[in-house]
């Protein structure tokens, strides 16, 4: 547990200049013509993006999830170094044969690269956003299109909190078998 809070909660930002530049390298065109605000302080970084508020020049207000440059050739390295070792696995142990540490690095694989690629978090987002339609308690934020591609996803904004904030007091605002039932139901 210690070590997934770590991941979602300590990696350091990469710099304003450094996303501004993977934005209008991704979309096309500069970030000051897609939006109106654009805030320069990520609020939420992890080890595959950061998030940054921002207004589009119609007045919506979104956010911008924009992949870290330099993250998919670092995967891809990574899942070359890890066949080596499956194959080793798979080749030279009594275990390998039957773990199958190739197939199950092969299926890591197809979720990792799909993690990369913003385009399919999209089309998922909007499959749940019609699953969800008659649970008055989920929402699912629509993607952007115009303002997304595969490593940029801009999302409405929805405000909430991080569900380790919410202190015992404000537990007591929430429909916890209402929204467990719901959650049930969408899954």
């Amino acid at each position: 547990t210690t070590a997934l809070a770590r991941l979602q909660d300590k990696v350091d930002a990469i710099g304003a200049d450094e996303v501004r530049a993977a934005i209008e390298e991704s979309i096309g065109t500069t970030v000051s013509a897609l939006f109106t605000t654009f805030d320069d302080q990520p609020m939420a970084t992890a080890s595959l993006a950061q998030v940054h508020r921002a207004t589009t020049r119609t007045g919506r207000d979104v956010v911008v999830k924009v992949l870290r440059p330099g993250t998919r050739d670092v995967v891809n390295r990574d899942m070359v170094s890890l066949g080596q070792l499956a194959e080793f696995v798979d080749r030279n142990t009594p275990i390998g044969p039957r773990l199958g540490a190739q197939r199950m690095l092969a299926q890591f694989r197809r979720s990792m690269l799909d993690e990369l690629d913003y385009r399919k978090e999209a089309a998922n987002l909007a499959v749940f956003a019609e699953l969800v339609e008659d649970e008055p308690l989920l929402m699912v934020p629509a993607a952007i299109g115009d303002y997304s591609t595969d490593t940029v996803l801009t999302l409405e904004y929805v405000p909430g909190r991080k569900v380790t904030d919410v202190t015992p007091l404000g537990l007591l605002d929430i429909d916890g078998p209402g929204l467990a039932a719901a959650l049930f139901r969408f899954m």
